[in-house]
């Protein structure tokens, strides 16, 4: 059981870093296109999409921080739990 909770754990981690890099790495962009495009009196891009792209993908790098740190959590329970001794049927 030990090394099932480890993998899950170490497996929604990682989950949670590709998710989380991906969205924080998209929403930097959508903020520096919004933020370029949508100043003064000419707009460049669709300012009211380029505001939704952006809260769209500070979500996604939301969700990756919350599987980081529920990843982080279930792969240090995995790490402390007590290894399991197996039973030995021949004294039982």
């Amino acid at each position: 059981m030990r090394t099932g909770v480890l993998l899950v754990g170490t497996v929604v981690l990682v989950v949670g870093v590709l998710v989380g890099g991906t969205g924080l790495a998209v929403w930097n962009s959508a903020v520096a296109d919004y933020n370029r495009g949508c100043t003064g009196f000419l707009y460049d891009v669709d300012c009211p999409d380029a505001l939704a792209k952006e809260s769209t993908f500070a979500t996604v790098a939301l969700v990756g921080g919350i599987l980081f740190a529920v990843g982080l959590l279930i792969t240090i329970m995995g790490a402390l739990l007590k290894r399991e001794t197996p039973s030995n049927s021949i004294l039982s």
